[in-house]
C-alpha cells in the first residue's frame, strides 16, 4: 500500500540551541564578575559603578595602594561581588578584583607595617596586594569583612551556577 510521511518541523527556537546563545551571552556579559581589572572606568565622580546585583557593603577612605612600594591614597570598596580599590587624585588609577579570583585574604607584615594582603590569581600568575589601613583596629575589621565576603561568595557563585543559569536557558530538559 500506500505509505504517507508525516514530518513535524518545530520552530528554530525549539532545537535547543538556547542554551548555547544564553551561555555565550552571558559569558560576554559577566567578565567584570570574573576577570581582575586594573586601571578601568570603574568610578565615575568619586562613586563606584555598580554591577547588576550588586551591593556595597563597606567604603574605607584613606587606604594606601601599595603597589611598587609606593603609597597610593584611595577609597576601598567592598561589595558582594569585589573587591575596589581606587586612588583619591586619579580615579582611573583603580583595581578591581572579583572574589572568584581571590586566593586569599590576610594581615601580613611589610615595611609599612601591619597590612592586608589580598592573594590573586591572574593568567595563572599568582600575585600578592598589600594596603594600608590605620589605625590596626580598623585594618582588622576591614581584613574580617573581606575574608567574610570572600566565604559568602564562594558558596554563592557555586549555587548560581547550578540555578540561574540551567532556568534561563529556555530549554525544557535543562
Amino acid at each position: 500500500g500506500n505509505l504517507n510521511n508525516v514530518f513535524f518541523f518545530q520552530p528554530f527556537r525549539y532545537l535547543c540551541f538556547g542554551p548555547i546563545f544564553a551561555f555565550s551571552r552571558a559569558y560576554d556579559t559577566s567578565w567584570l564578575y570574573r576577570e581582575i581589572k586594573l586601571r578601568g572606568a570603574l568610578v565615575e565622580e568619586g562613586d563606584l559603578k555598580l554591577l547588576p546585583s550588586e551591593e556595597i557593603y563597606e567604603t574605607v577612605h584613606g587606604v594606601a595602594n601599595l603597589h611598587r612600594d609606593e603609597g597610593h591614597m584611595g577609597t576601598m570598596v567592598l561589595t558582594n561581588v569585589r573587591l575596589v580599590w581606587f586612588g583619591h587624585m586619579n580615579e582611573s588609577y583603580n583595581a578591581s578584583i572579583p572574589y572568584i579570583q581571590v586566593t586569599s585574604v590576610g594581615l601580613k607584615p611589610s615595611k609599612f607595617g601591619e597590612v592586608l594582603s589580598v592573594g590573586t590569581r591572574k593568567d595563572s600568575v599568582k600575585m600578592q596586594i598589600g594596603f594600608r589601613i590605620e589605625p590596626l583596629e580598623k585594618l582588622k575589621a576591614v581584613t574580617l569583612r573581606a575574608q567574610r565576603l570572600l566565604q559568602v561568595s564562594e558558596g554563592t557563585a557555586r549555587r548560581t551556577l547550578r540555578g540561574r543559569w540551567a532556568s534561563s536557558w529556555g530549554c525544557h530538559w535543562c
